[in-house]
This record gives C-alpha cells, structure tokens and sequence, in this order.
C-alpha cells in the first residue's frame, strides 16, 4: 500500500508541475479561489478550489458520503447437497471523507468563443486524486468499520446553474483499499449539486 500511495503522490506532482509549464499569466478564466457547499445524493461536502496554474486546480473536499460494496460468494445448501446457491449481500455505509485531487481543465478559450457560461469554472476537466474516509457510520448490513483509501483517475465537468450554484458530473475509476476488507478496483460515479460561497 505504501508503493501505491508513493506512485499517487508521483503521479500528482508530475500531472501538476506538466500544467505548470504552461504560462500562467493573468488571463486564465479559472477562479483564483472557489468555496462551495456540495449535496450529494446520500450525503453532503463542502469544498475548496485553488488555481495552480491557467488550467490546473486542486480541489479539496470534506464531509460525509454514502459508500456500497457488494458481495458474492457460493454456498452449499446443505451438507449432503451438491447444489450450490450464489448469495449476494449489500454493505451500505455512510462515511466521513476527506478527498484532494489535482484537475486539469481543457477546452477553456473553445468553451468561451462559443459563448457558453464559464463562470465558476464551468468546464471539463480530468483529475488525479484520492479519498481518505474513516469510521463508517449509519450503516445497513455493513461491517465496514475501519478506515479507507481510494486513489482514482476521473473525467468531470462542471457547470454553473444561475448565479450562485452549480452542477458536477464525475465519472472513472478507484482502486479501494479497506482497512478491514478486500480491496477492489471499482467504477467511480459523482453528481454533485453546489452552492458557490465564493
């Protein structure tokens, strides 16, 4: 675990300090700094954004999130059967989280010759991250009580809705490390609803 996290920390200086080759003059359409207030469909964060360069962030979040994991596994019906009956259960949990990724937004000066809103960094972006959650709470037919750890690799975009608030759409995948489970590469799938403080 110790070599994945060196080669997520790797992977995020090289993703940043690529960006941030580029210049970073004053002309940048990405927010210098972006508070928001986040709903989730089970669960709710509040995040930070800071501008690294023209078109890279680091966005940083905390709060709460709903997790699942399903498990499989085949069992005997009886001691003298040969049938075999595959059982499925569902660990549903909701987990305090705290989660940093490094965003690279593309397409900037297109979005804005189209004429299409760009305020409060209303674009696509790819990211680097990972999500640290501990001590799951408010579980159902869970044992999920340590701590977790998830790289991930993501494709995002993020729009303004009126003035004040936003809409976030994540999609990729997370290599999910469990304290007191099996790990598991998994799909990843956000959708955030925001309210921009700042």
């Amino acid at each position: 675990m110790k070599s994945l996290i060196t080669l997520l920390n790797l992977t995020l200086i090289a993703f940043a300090l690529s960006s941030k080759a580029q210049s970073t003059s004053t002309d940048s359409l990405l927010k210098t700094n972006q508070f928001k207030l986040n709903a989730l469909i089970l669960g709710g964060t509040a995040s930070y954004e800071r501008k690294l360069s023209n078109n890279v962030t680091l966005f940083t979040e905390l709060g709460l999130s709903r997790g699942e994991i399903d498990e499989f596994y085949f069992q005997y019906k009886s001691e003298s059967s040969l049938e075999i009956d595959l059982i499925t259960k569902r660990n549903v949990f909701l987990l305090p989280i705290l989660s940093t990724e490094v965003r690279r937004y593309y397409n900037l000066k297109r979005r804005q010759s189209k004429g299409k809103r760009i305020s409060n960094n209303s674009f696509d972006f790819v990211s680097v991250g990972g999500l640290f959650g501990t001590g799951a709470i408010a579980t159902k037919g869970s044992s999920i009580t340590g701590s977790m750890f998830e790289p991930s690799i993501e494709w995002g975009m993020q729009r303004r809705v009126a003035k004040v608030f936003s809409l976030e759409l994540k999609f990729g995948a997370g290599y999910q490390m469990y304290q007191d489970y099996k790990d598991v590469l998994a799909p990843i799938g956000t959708f955030k609803f925001g309210y921009v403080l700042k």
